[in-house]
C-alpha cells in the first residue's frame, strides 16, 4: 500500500478472521489469465475460500483502501486444483469470475485469497459433517459477494 492511504478493514473482512480464515496468497495476471501466488501453505483439500479485493476510494485529503469480499466458494479437491478451473475456464461461472478478476487487476486492485480449512473433524452420530458446505450458503446470504452468481441473479431481476 502506498504512503498516505488509509486501509479500512470493513465488516465483511472482520467476519473472516474470527472464523479462522487465513490469507494464503494473492491472484495476479499472467499472460492474459489469472495465477494464484501462494504465500501460506494450504494443507487441507476441503475448504471454504474467499476472494477479497482491495478497492481504493478517493476521499478529499484521505484516500482509503477498503477490503471487500467479492466471491465465496468451496472445494473438496484443494485450492490449487480448484483455482486451475478459473485459470483455464472457457465458459461458466469460472470464466465469469476470471473476467472479473482480470478487470480488478487491470484497475490496479489487489486480490487476496483467504481460506478456512475444514478438516472434517465434525461428526453427527456416525456421519462426518462438512461445515464448509453449510457455511458457504449462509455466508453468501449474509455478505452478498457481488461475484457470486446467486447474488447476480437476485440483483438483475
Amino acid at each position: 500500500m502506498s504512503e498516505g492511504r488509509h486501509h479500512h478493514e470493513n465488516h465483511e473482512l472482520r467476519v473472516l478472521r474470527p472464523m479462522g480464515f487465513v490469507k494464503v496468497g494473492v491472484v495476479v495476471e499472467d499472460l492474459g489469465t489469472v495465477m494464484f501466488q501462494e504465500s501460506h501453505r494450504i494443507d487441507c483439500n476441503n475448504l471454504l475460500y474467499a476472494f477479497v479485493v482491495n478497492e481504493e476510494f478517493a476521499f478529499p485529503g484521505k484516500p482509503m483502501v477498503v477490503a471487500r469480499i467479492k466471491y465465496l466458494g468451496i472445494t473438496t479437491t484443494g485450492f490449487n486444483r480448484r483455482f486451475n478451473g478459473y485459470r483455464n475456464a472457457k465458459e461458466s461461472t469460472d470464466a465469469r469470475v476470471r473476467s472479473r478478476m482480470l478487470t480488478a487487476l487491470a484497475a490496479g486492485q489487489e486480490i487476496e485469497v483467504w481460506v478456512w480449512e475444514d478438516r472434517r473433524l465434525h461428526r453427527f452420530h456416525q456421519f462426518r459433517v462438512n461445515y464448509a458446505v453449510g457455511l458457504e450458503d449462509e455466508m453468501i446470504a449474509a455478505i452478498a459477494p457481488e461475484w457470486n452468481p446467486e447474488i447476480e441473479r437476485k440483483t438483475n431481476r
